[in-house]
């Protein structure tokens, strides 16, 4: 699927409220890593694909520089609403993940968030993408990524190698799958329009999502 296409079909999911991956809880894996016993200095973040601003909200809160950007509008206007109710300041741009360098987002971010984004570019638009995330990151920076552990079929997946082929410049430290249990709490909260869509991802035909931690290299 094209930007036009991806902009259109996931604008309408928006508008339904059947944008599901916007109604997750925040992942503990990523709450570790911002309130763990390591947890990162809060610094420069960028939440790629941030939706209506869950995990740009979040990061601010814990005292976090934050940059949201996806592609859609109207989840850019509520994310900006979101932000405003919860009294945190993000700065929540429309824009192509794949162009960060014609969004006037800066540089130097120490964390990256994907939370199903990549995973959903077109497959094409990867090395850009790439491209673009390593530009703006600072050395030593963290990518976070959740995504799909599949190559990617009907335009969604990621996988391990794919992430080794495509991130030269970055160390895949960690690739784990997420357990049925994990994904049946993190989408307990999901609203009543989206339970069927929970049903179907908590079965063994839907593929199993993972959590990707990479490291982008100081030399």
């Amino acid at each position: 699927m094209g930007i036009l296409g991806g902009r259109l079909s996931y604008g309408l999911s928006y508008r339904l409220g059947l944008a599901f991956w916007d109604s997750f809880d925040i992942d503990w894996v990523l709450a570790d890593l911002i309130e763990g016993p390591s947890a990162l200095s809060a610094g420069r973040a960028l939440d790629l694909g941030c939706g209506t601003g869950r995990n740009s909200v979040y990061l601010a809160r814990h005292g976090w520089d934050v940059t949201g950007v996806d592609l859609v509008e109207h989840a850019i206007v509520r994310a900006r609403e979101r932000a405003a109710a919860e009294d945190v300041s993000a700065k929540l741009i429309q824009g192509d993940v794949t162009r960060l360098d014609e969004l006037g987002v800066g540089d130097s971010f120490a964390l990256l968030v994907d939370f199903g984004c990549y995973h959903s570019v077109p497959v094409a638009k990867r090395d850009a993408y790439a491209a673009s995330v390593t530009k703006v990151a600072k050395p030593g920076a963290t990518l976070w990524m959740w995504g799909l552990g599949i190559r990617p079929r009907a335009g969604v997946g990621v996988t391990a190698d794919e992430l080794r082929a495509r991130f030269r410049s970055w160390q895949l430290v960690t690739a784990n799958p997420v357990a049925g249990r994990e994904l049946r709490a993190i989408t307990r909260r999901l609203p009543a329009v989206q339970r069927p869509i929970r049903a179907f991802m908590t079965t063994t035909w839907f593929p199993q999502a993972w959590r990707f931690q990479l490291v982008k290299s100081t030399t």
